[in-house]
């Protein structure tokens, strides 16, 4: 080790594969699920045979998916058109693992349910279960699984090591005590929404939106435990607020990188922008994009960050 005490780098876990790995800064373990993990790991780097966040089942759900050509997009493989789709198509892995039982649940109960929860049931039934600008009901679900998702045995099929990617799944809606818990949330959540001044089936871009120089500009994106690849979140708000979601934390730098035969191309975003002085032009000058879900040009080769230049180069002296 680089000093005593450190963990040696031979006793880090290492993945070499022809295929594909990911992280979703979470543990070693899934970097590519049909790899086995490297045994004799500490655990600090990560632990193997728990529940993984739903945000690194996301990203695995989605690689597999394309590479099986089953994702809704054309071919079979991962170029960087195809990851650009992926991060910003901003799809809700909590709503699309449990909304299918709470909406049966929403039909049996029927008329046993107060105002609110029947509301909630109406606007969820209705959400396209993405976590995109203009989702409808993306906000109330955000809400609902914020309550929801730590109730005890709230998973109808529980974590399985087996099958680490597609469990835990579903609404044990069959148990009377869970079900009166998950309804009890739906309706709290609408009421939590309320309080905070939207309507239960705002559309998410309304509360999680940012004003830059006079434009309200309304943002995608879904919190760590919602599972959604494009990550937005709001560090230090327990809930919605009249202001809506402050989003402080989440997707910052974001690169796609391929190659041609110069070498590589690649497209990014810098989401807060060039500068961290808020009275210049430059902060926040990439939000707008980031917004339309559109990638800029990074220049690589010389001539093109010559092209590209504003302003003389700073060179520090060392």
């Amino acid at each position: 080790a680089a000093a005593p005490g450190i963990i040696a780098p031979a006793r880090m876990p290492v993945v070499v594969t022809p295929d594909w790995v990911q992280n979703s800064n979470d543990s070693f373990w899934l970097s590519n699920p049909r790899v086995p993990p490297m045994a004799g790991v500490s655990p600090l780097v990560g632990p193997v045979g728990v529940p993984q966040r739903l945000r690194t089942r996301s990203g695995i759900m989605e690689i597999e998916g394309r590479l099986a050509g089953t994702d809704g997009l054309p071919g079979n493989r991962m170029g960087a058109a195809e990851l650009r789709s992926v991060i910003f198509r901003d799809r809700n892995l909590a709503g699309m693992l449990v909304m299918d039982d709470l909406k049966a649940a929403c039909t049996a109960t029927g008329a046993a349910l107060n105002a609110d929860q029947a509301l909630g049931c109406r606007v969820l039934s209705a959400w396209d279960r993405t976590s995109n600008a203009e989702s409808k009901g993306a906000a109330l679900f955000r809400e609902f699984w914020r309550k929801a998702k730590d109730l005890p045995k709230v998973w109808r099929v529980p974590f399985d090591p087996a099958q680490p990617v597609t469990t835990p799944t579903g609404l044990d809606m069959a148990t009377p005590a869970t079900r009166e818990a998950v309804f009890k949330a739906l309706g709290d959540a609408v009421g939590t929404v309320r309080t905070a001044g939207f309507a239960a089936d705002v559309a998410l871009g309304v509360p999680q939106s940012r004003t830059v120089r006079g434009q309200k500009i309304a943002l995608p994106g879904g919190d760590e435990f919602e599972g959604v690849l494009n990550k937005l979140e709001s560090q230090g708000q327990p809930l919605i607020d009249p202001k809506g979601y402050a989003i402080n934390y989440g997707s910052s730098y974001m690169q796609v990188v391929t190659f041609d035969a110069r070498g590589p191309v690649a497209q990014g975003l810098l989401t807060y922008g060039q500068s961290s002085d808020p009275a210049s032009p430059r902060a926040y000058d990439q939000l707008p994009l980031f917004a339309a879900k559109q990638w800029h040009p990074l220049p690589f080769h010389p001539a093109d960050v010559q092209a590209q230049r504003e302003g003389k180069p700073l060179q520090l002296a060392y």
